[in-house]
């Protein structure tokens, strides 16, 4: 059982420092973003980045912590394979599934958002980076 915890320490170290340096390499960023965007620009590109954000939480439901949970109950490896298995299945079709809507929504989101549909490509270009 220790072992198993010790397994779970370090996915999770290694899951954590991949967050941090994401979250490091953005910050650096800002300086090249300013530099080459207008300020109008790069707010248009941080909103479309939320929002991206909140249906990517939104359409995966909590499904990593739940395969996590039943991955770690199993103790056969086909059992175990099979839980990530299904989980990369389920993740990879409903975040195709949820590009496809949202692209084909992309006017109504550009509406919604910006008051104007002409960030309409943005918006379409931010639904295909979710898949």
């Amino acid at each position: 059982m220790f072992e198993e915890f010790k397994k779970l320490f370090k996915h999770s170290l290694i899951y954590g420092v991949g967050s941090i340096i994401t979250r490091i390499m953005g910050f650096l960023m800002i300086p090249v973003y300013t530099h080459y965007l207008t300020t109008q620009e790069y707010g248009i590109i941080e909103i479309l980045d939320l929002v991206a954000y909140i249906i990517t939480t939104v359409i995966i439901a909590g499904f990593v912590p739940a395969a996590s949970k039943y991955y770690f109950s199993y103790k056969k490896e086909d059992d175990k394979n099979h839980v990530i298995s299904s989980a990369l299945i389920f993740t990879t079709l409903m975040s195709l599934l949820g590009s496809i809507i949202l692209i084909i929504f992309s006017k109504q989101c550009s509406l919604l958002l910006f008051k104007t549909d002409s960030y309409t490509y943005y918006c379409q270009l931010s639904f295909v980076a979710l898949f």
